[in-house]
């Protein structure tokens, strides 16, 4: 996330859309994997309960809600701007 940007909440805010999708998809139950830089950007999954493993960081079922909830509480929508 760009210096400018930061401290908005849009990090928390994309990883809660990406929970959202892993619930609505059959046999994820929430569960969201990624691979993350290594430059410091770490302590950001830290800090929303994801458990990390060198690069990997998951987001297990029990985390994945929480993020929703602190992040999208009345929901999410993706609107698509197709130019």
């Amino acid at each position: 996330m760009a210096e400018c940007n930061q401290g908005y909440g849009y990090g928390g805010k994309l990883i809660a859309l990406v929970a959202m999708d892993a619930f609505e998809q059959p046999g994820f139950e929430g569960y969201v994997q990624l691979k993350s830089k290594i430059n410091g950007i770490e302590k950001f999954y830290d800090h929303l309960g994801g458990e990390r493993n060198w690069q990997r960081v998951i987001f297990d079922t029990d985390v994945s809600k929480a993020i929703i909830n602190k992040y999208l509480p009345d929901g999410g929508t993706i609107q698509w701007i197709i130019n």
